[in-house]
């Protein structure tokens, strides 16, 4: 550790050189003492962002089996925020095959939840079980997996990409106002800013197809159907779907069989090459002012359109409950893990350190003046982190970013370092914040050591530890 301390010092001793940081800090007096637990509250008992975290193929008889052999799936909705277990959240699954609109597979208040515990971290867990997705029988089949009330889309597929289908020949038209809808994308097409058709890895827009359908048919819509509410549905690789409200289709006309059918279509829609997507036209009928009656297709647009979830992320863990530490000679409060000791060092420097079997975390907080540039003013996040980027070599820094922690603004860096002595991490990773409020300086290191775990970037509830830190 020593080593790694003398690394620190010389890497905050040359940004100090450069008006960033400040030398050493100055003994500042006793700490406060404790103040005991917070009152627990009651955790949320609504899920927010549900997202689709596992899809486990299997044989149908529970035996698991590679994505191309599946004939059936199991479906796993985690939340991302604390909730009460083990109450079934309300929420049905929509199943999309190939190009055809999405179905409701498993309706309301059938999941089945269960209890999970994931690095630490307990959390219940929605289950859909033995969800039909046969691409033993079909292996060119999709299925794209989407809650009723929005979430993540889950696709599932040998290759997920939809690469120019079929379109749907309408074979005529519908009532003049068809009870149910459904929502066809017909074509997605890539181009460049000046309209030129680009391979779909190198386009930075698409225009996006839509046309209406009665539900259960393929009549069109009259071609003076207008419908009340016509909006697209977006989300960026396993981003929930979004309303993209300021997006407004044009209605064109085409011809097919002879006929002329209805056609509305999104201009311009703007995409980051090399990304997934996935798209979705949500309607609503006229003069419906209950909730829509329609379904819709899913499209994907990527290169590589597989769902790449690996480890997926727990919610984080309720921190309302841990206690409260607070220093009225430092002016900060957070909260900490039941079970962690402090301590306190003469230049009031605090080290919380919770051991947990054969793991240690450790977490230390200090505080000095904020730097100033020559203007006198406080230098900002973005302008120490410009200069760590610059410096490369100070202590190989990486994985650095801006954010706000309770309305003050903070850098964030991980980095790491080795030392042989350090059993039994020789390769450690850590995270040092800083966060400025007024002209104070805060400064939290995370580390972390143990036989399974010396990277102090992948524990969850150091960020939450983090962001309940609250300078007065």
């Amino acid at each position: 550790m020593k080593r790694h301390w003398s690394s620190i010092m010389r890497a905050l001793a040359a940004l100090a050189a450069v008006a960033l940081l400040v030398g050493a800090a100055t003994p500042v007096g006793a700490r406060a003492e404790q103040v005991g637990h917070a009152p627990a509250q009651e955790p949320l008992q609504l899920w927010q962002g549900p997202r689709i975290s596992i899809v486990w193929p299997h044989d149908g008889q529970g035996h698991p089996t590679p994505v191309a052999k599946s004939r059936m799936v199991n479906v796993s909705v985690w939340p991302q925020n604390q909730v009460a277990c083990c109450q079934d959240p309300g929420f049905a699954l929509l199943v999309a095959k190939d190009n055809e609109p999405a179905e409701v597979v498993q309706s309301y208040g059938r999941v089945q939840v269960i209890e999970r515990t994931v690095g630490g971290v307990t959390f219940p867990s929605a289950e859909f079980n033995n969800i039909l997705a046969d691409l033993a029988a079909e292996p060119g089949a999709r299925y794209r997996f989407v809650l009723m009330d929005g979430s993540n889309v889950w696709v599932h597929a040998a290759d997920p990409r939809t690469v120019f289908p079929q379109q749907v020949v309408p074979a005529g038209y519908s009532e003049p106002q068809p009870q149910e809808l459904d929502a066809r994308i017909q074509v997605v097409w890539p181009h460049d800013a000046q309209g030129r058709l680009r391979p779909v890895a190198e386009a930075p827009l698409v225009n996006i197809a839509v046309d209406l359908f009665a539900h259960g048919t393929l009549n069109s819509v009259p071609l003076d159907y207008e419908p009340e509410y016509l909006r697209l549905q977006g989300a960026q690789g396993n981003d929930a779907l979004a309303l993209q409200r300021d997006l407004f289709p044009e209605k064109t006309t085409y011809t097919a069989n002879g006929q002329a059918f209805p056609r509305w279509v999104f201009n311009n829609v703007p995409v980051e090459p090399g990304r997934q997507y996935h798209f979705a036209p949500y309607v609503v009928r006229p003069n419906n002012k209950g909730l829509p009656s329609w379904t819709f297709t899913i499209w994907t647009h990527a290169a590589d359109a597989r769902t790449l979830l690996p480890n997926p992320e727990p919610p984080r863990p309720d921190v309302s409950s841990w206690p409260t530490y607070e220093d009225t000679e430092q002016r900060y409060r957070l909260r900490y893990p039941a079970g962690a000791t402090i301590a306190t060092d003469q230049y009031g420097r605090t080290t919380f350190t919770l051991i947990d079997n054969q793991t240690t975390f450790t977490v230390r907080v200090g505080k000095r003046e904020a730097p100033v540039g020559t203007d006198g003013r406080v230098i900002r996040p973005a302008s120490f982190l410009a200069t760590v980027r610059q410096n490369p070599g100070l202590s190989d820094w990486s994985e650095i970013q801006e954010f706000t922690i309770n309305g003050s603004p903070a850098a964030l860096v991980a980095y790491s370092y080795s030392d042989a002595k350090q059993e039994p991490c020789s390769t450690q990773r850590s995270q040092q914040a800083h966060l400025i409020a007024g002209k104070q300086l805060y400064m939290l290191t995370f580390e972390v050591a143990g036989p399974d775990q010396c990277d102090a970037t992948a524990v969850p509830w150091f960020q939450q530890m983090l962001q309940s830190l609250e300078p007065f």
